[in-house]
């Protein structure tokens, strides 16, 4: 096996493309935050959001069901 250096050695290639990267504007993002220092409702707001899909998506139990569930699957355990 040839050893390959360069940007084609460290390239990850998908079945289907995927898209991973998301450019924004300096300006919008300076912009937000800006909106989120001076609006203390919204902070609340997207605090409170936040929160909520934390403990929906994180939360030990609902990791520890889904790894259950991966585990039996890949393992073929019922």
């Amino acid at each position: 096996m040839m050893k390959r250096s360069g940007p084609a050695a460290r390239r990850v290639l998908f079945q289907s493309p995927r898209v991973v990267d998301y450019r924004a504007s300096v300006h919008d993002i300076a912009g937000y935050l800006t909106d989120l220092m001076l609006d203390a409702a919204l902070r609340r707001r997207l605090g409170e959001a936040g929160r909520k899909r934390a403990v929906a998506d994180y939360h030990y139990q609902v990791v520890a069901r889904r790894s259950v569930r991966t585990v039996s699957a890949r393992f073929e355990i019922s």
